[in-house]
């Protein structure tokens, strides 16, 4: 009888855990950047707070054979412009967890920073998710970081991938309840596991590049440029089940059933052996 229940305890579980562990997703969302920028896409204008030797401006993003095209140029009196979209006025893209699916890569040139990231809805930051991060003393783009900024305190946690990133690349970041996890060319990269680092507020993506700074504020740069930054094409996908239209989606619901049927299982299987050891 024991043997029994413990075959079946087994055979529960196994059926149970792929329904955690085991994610699927469905596309939300494909961008080929076919044509004129969609209305969309919001491009960036004026300085962020953070980088004040970053001005950036809309005639900078532009679509091109296909793909999206952020430059970041010299003027003539010697001061930087660069380009950076976001999709936070696309309803479908402002969403709680999902996975994220980006072709990109990036030219060489020293003092031109690049992100393709996450940013909090109510603009209240941190936290943020930088999935795929080249710093502009990087200027042969050997590395790419992927950086997790905690809200509250702005503690971080980082993954890097080195390789070519002049090249293509396809950069993946799957963001759930419980873990947010970075691939390189369907290579993990890294992986976060604590929940207090974990945002669970909606969240929208955006790709952007930055001119590296002194503490003055100051442009620290020393290619002539131009530099740009180039997306193929972006997907995101919701974990299966999840709402896919505009309303910002929630993490996948344990499955409550497996739950309460594993548990009164192992309480039977408990019994039984209480039993047999009283009746020896």
């Amino acid at each position: 009888m024991i043997r029994k229940l413990a075959a079946l305890l087994a055979a529960l579980c196994l059926l149970a855990i792929p329904a955690n562990a085991a994610r699927q997703w469905q596309l939300v969302s494909r961008e080929d950047f076919a044509g004129p920028l969609a209305p969309h896409w919001t491009v960036y204008d004026g300085s962020p707070k953070c980088c004040l030797a970053t001005v950036w401006s809309p005639e900078l993003a532009q679509t091109r054979d296909g793909r999206l095209k952020l430059t970041a140029t010299r003027q003539a009196d010697g001061a930087w412009l660069a380009a950076g979209a976001g999709a936070a006025g696309w309803p479908v893209m402002v969403r709680t967890y999902g996975k994220y699916v980006a072709r990109i890569r990036m030219d060489r040139g020293e003092g031109v920073s690049a992100v393709a990231l996450l940013w909090p809805k109510s603009n209240a930051w941190p936290p943020e998710i930088d999935y795929y991060e080249i710093a502009g003393t990087d200027g042969d783009r050997v590395r790419e970081t992927a950086t997790l900024h905690r809200a509250g305190d702005n503690a971080q946690t980082h993954s890097s991938y080195r390789g070519d990133l002049t090249q293509w690349h396809t950069i993946t970041l799957e963001w759930l309840p419980g873990s947010i996890t970075y691939f390189v060319d369907n290579t993990r990269t890294g992986q976060v596991t604590d929940s207090s680092y974990i945002p669970h507020e909606p969240m929208w993506p955006a790709f952007q590049l930055q001119i590296d700074q002194d503490k003055a504020g100051n442009p620290l740069i020393s290619t002539t440029g131009p530099v740009s930054m180039w997306v193929d094409w972006f997907a995101v996908y919701a974990p299966a089940g999840d709402s896919i239209g505009t309303a910002p989606v929630e993490g996948r619901r344990p499955d409550w059933w497996a739950i309460a049927v594993l548990g009164a299982l192992i309480a039977a299987f408990a019994g039984v052996i209480f039993v047999r050891r009283r009746t020896r």
